[in-house]
């Protein structure tokens, strides 16, 4: 399982912060078009390097703007089937009314 705020967090948080943001920016343009594209770069380079080396891979991260991309959809298809693998996207949604705090069974 991969998540991308795990492996991309502390250098996207240097980052915004060497551009005068807060590490915690995640809707300015600048983020936007300078940091949020080499996130998702990094995040598809980890998940293609672990199917080269046979293993599965999950990754977690808001694919909002490639969700909506047909075009990146299948490119990625493309690469990953090329490796013998097999892309599948799960959009998650939760109602807001949906209490997701975790607790213990009676």
């Amino acid at each position: 399982m991969i998540d991308k705020d795990t492996i991309t967090r502390p250098v996207v948080e240097a980052a915004l912060e060497m551009i005068g943001h807060s590490p915690n920016d995640r809707e300015s343009e600048q983020y936007m078009t300078l940091i949020r594209p080499r996130e998702y770069e990094a995040l598809m380079a980890t998940m293609v390097e672990n199917v080269e080396c046979g293993n599965s891979v999950i990754a977690t991260a808001p694919f909002i703007r490639e969700y909506t991309d047909t075009a990146w959809i299948n490119r990625a298809r493309e690469r990953f089937s090329a490796l013998n693998a097999t892309l599948s996207l799960v959009w998650v949604h939760c109602d807001v009314a949906v209490d997701c705090t975790s607790r213990t069974p009676a």
